[in-house]
């Protein structure tokens, strides 16, 4: 979906229920392999922390 389908779909219900739909069915069909929990969260910690440590070098 456009960046401009989705802001339509932010004002008009009918809008925002079909890009909802579209994307359940979008992850319905992904093929990939499903990725462990731990992997994860892990991956976001790191991030999470390169994020502080970058803000906190800007003070």
């Amino acid at each position: 979906m456009a960046s401009s389908a989705l802001v339509q779909a932010r004002i008009d219900p009918d809008a925002h229920d079909a890009w909802v739909r579209q994307k359940v069915l979008e992850a319905l069909e992904d093929t990939r392999p499903a990725v462990p929990n731990q992997d994860v969260e892990s991956h976001f910690a790191a991030r999470r922390e390169a994020t502080r440590k970058r803000i906190s070098n800007k003070r």
